[in-house]
């Protein structure tokens, strides 16, 4: 059954889904995290400079605390395949500047995400993330400053 702008129920719930996820990386709101995240989760980050599993991308969440005010995606994709999801488009992170002074407002990327449906809920799989040309340099100043901070070298970037 289709929804609004051609969009089906199915991929309208999805997107709520993964709202509800990007909002609770904004908060740090950790139950909702463990709940949305599959424990078999990868995240490959911009550069595969990092790699997380679902454990130690929520710890960084918790440990950069308030970095996010904001997650836009911008000509979002869904794709259905079964009992897989694949959400991608370019993504606006808008960052706490006051909090973490030294990084840009804000930098563009283009994410993909994966969810997969088990034992009836939607649980995000995978996530690649990676730089939009234009703000490459932006997306490492932004990376470059939290290796710094967090474990206390530049990094590969």
């Amino acid at each position: 059954m289709s929804g609004e702008n051609g969009m089906s129920e199915l991929q309208a719930r999805l997107i709520s889904i993964d709202a509800d996820l990007k909002n609770a990386t904004i908060s740090v709101d950790v139950d909702v995290l463990n709940d949305g995240i599959a424990d078999d989760f990868v995240y490959v980050h911009s550069g595969a400079a990092v790699v997380d599993n679902k454990q130690s991308w929520i710890d960084q969440i918790v440990q950069t605390d308030a970095l996010y005010l904001g997650k836009e995606y911008i000509d979002l994709s869904v794709k259905i395949y079964g009992d897989m999801a694949i959400l991608s488009g370019f993504l606006k992170d808008s960052y706490n500047t006051e909090k973490y002074p030294g990084i840009p407002p804000f930098a563009y990327y283009h994410q993909q995400r994966i969810y997969r449906l088990q034992a009836g809920s939607w649980k995000l799989i995978n996530q690649h993330t990676t730089w939009a040309v234009e703000t490459k340099a932006q997306s490492h100043e932004v990376l470059s400053v939290f290796h710094e901070k967090y474990w206390g070298e530049k990094g590969p970037f």
